[in-house]
């Protein structure tokens, strides 16, 4: 396993395993000088631990820097929003994102020598880079749905004839090789824009120069469009076609998906119910909605992984034999086929050579819990159990890092463990969760955002009002 590419699925507060799992492949990086990654593709939790880890491959940020980045900020206390107009936002997250940006404080200690390993801890490194060690530029894409969508052109060679179809999945791609030549405001809003769950976190409306989308159609006449972009999850929940499409180098796509779907349970509670029940509970049928786009897209992305892996089989396997009878011919015979097809200048079999196809066999692998349902515990609550208990998120962080160490040592890439060994808090209850008090105020922030857009009719000034009094006591508590 020389080279790999990763694509990161959308797991709400379960980012804190994808990235657990992402701190062991970064460690691999630095540790084994054969390692490396050439592609990350996340969407909406996806995008955010895959953005944390793109970045440390870039500047070569300590790798104590994850679990506080993760577990400390994600936390339901610094994503609920002051305006009245959504439940949750990133804006507290805003400098937090700069300063990873900006920072350039560099360790002087090189990396994994005595004195690293005598002081290494996020108290002594905090956001600092690792002394003397490699860097790699890879490129990260994000999974971002365009609530409005665009028209793209699709041209038929075959049959020469073109469509124009209207398309909402779309990737916003960080080559971090020019970094700098980024608009640092039009990544964050990119990077929010994945990650905005619907009805939760508000919309975020971005400029984008019509120049770096591909396909457009040319009827388009503006050189930038205002858009509308919300959770890429809605759209596709794990963006693995575009890895498919980009890679050059890699041998193997690995997908990090948290909690994959139970097809066991799934085949058994249709067969004991002859179906399946009636649902009535908008919330779970929200949840169910994005079950849809993410196992759809991934049935559909896989088999077109599988047909093109076919495809380069049966590709290397016809150039074969088209080598073997060329080298069985006499000379006579070879200069017959050599004149037929023109390539008298090409020695030997290197003609065929031109036939190759650029693609090569990939094989995909997946990284996930055992037993998600008893191992993680922020996967109550739909999965946002994490953002409510420090707990869960420091548990799933370091689940996720054992979960990825195991598969590297599976692949012959024994590491040993950088972080001490955290306690694994399993499946928690509802009744176990700490700032449960929080849950009172999302119900409040949720209603006065129902109520926000009617706060000037008799009907709603009221019991907006009430709301409002009534959150800004409990805030002050909290505070």
């Amino acid at each position: 396993m020389n080279e790999i590419s990763i694509a990161i699925s959308g797991g709400v507060s379960l980012c804190t395993y994808e990235l657990g799992v992402l701190l062991s492949f970064y460690q691999a990086f630095l540790e084994k000088e054969s390692f490396s990654v050439e592609t990350v593709s996340g969407t909406s939790a996806g995008a955010i631990s895959g953005f944390i880890f793109s970045l440390a491959m870039h500047k070569a940020l300590n790798p104590f820097a994850f679990e506080e980045i993760i577990v400390k900020y994600t936390g339901v206390e610094n994503l609920i929003s002051s305006d009245d107009s959504s439940v949750f936002d990133f804006r507290k997250l805003e400098s937090l994102y700069k300063e990873l940006l900006e920072s350039d404080d560099k360790c002087a200690h090189e990396y994994s020598n005595d004195e690293c390993i005598k002081n290494r801890c996020f108290k002594y490194c905090k956001l600092k880079s690792c002394g003397k060690v490699k860097t790699k530029n890879v490129l990260l894409i994000l999974g971002i749905t365009n609530i409005d969508g665009l028209v793209y052109e699709v041209k038929d060679r075959t049959f020469v004839r073109n469509y124009e179809m209207r398309q909402h999945r779309t990737c916003y791609n960080i080559d971090f090789n020019k970094l700098d030549s980024y608009s640092k405001k039009e990544l964050f809003d990119s990077l929010c824009a994945s990650a905005s769950f619907p009805l939760f976190f508000p919309v975020v409306n971005s400029n984008v120069n019509t120049a770096s989308i591909t396909g457009l159609s040319e009827h388009y006449e503006s050189s930038e469009f205002s858009l509308n972009l919300t959770d890429g999850g809605l759209t596709d929940n794990l963006p693995l076609k575009p890895i498919v499409e980009s890679v050059k180098n890699s041998d193997r796509i690995i997908m990090i998906i948290p909690h994959p779907e139970n097809v066991k349970n799934l085949i058994t509670e249709a067969n004991k119910n002859h179906g399946f029940l009636p649902m009535d509970n908008p919330f779970k049928i929200l949840m169910r909605i994005f079950n849809v786009a993410m196992y759809q897209s991934l049935y559909w992305d896989v088999n077109t992984f599988i047909r093109i892996n076919g495809e380069v089989a049966e590709n290397k396997r016809l150039l074969q034999k088209m080598t073997d009878v060329y080298d069985a011919m006499n000379i006579d015979e070879r200069r017959i086929i050599e004149k037929y097809m023109n390539l008298i200048s090409d020695s030997g079999a290197s003609m065929f050579e031109k036939f190759k196809n650029s693609k090569i066999a990939l094989r995909l692998d997946m990284i996930s819990p055992d037993t998600p349902e008893q191992d993680l515990s922020g996967e109550i609550m739909s999965h946002f159990g994490g953002f409510f208990d420090e707990r869960m998120r420091k548990s799933d962080f370091h689940l996720g890092y054992s979960n990825g160490l195991k598969y590297l040592r599976n692949n012959s890439i024994d590491l040993n463990r950088i972080m001490e060994k955290g306690m694994n808090c399993g499946n928690m209850k509802y009744k176990d969760m700490r700032n449960k008090n929080f849950i009172w105020i999302l119900i409040l922030k949720i209603i006065i955002v129902f109520l926000h857009p009617h706060r000037k009719r008799v009907y709603a000034v009221l019991p907006y009002l009430f709301a409002k009094f009534t959150l800004s006591i409990l805030l002050s508590f909290k505070s």
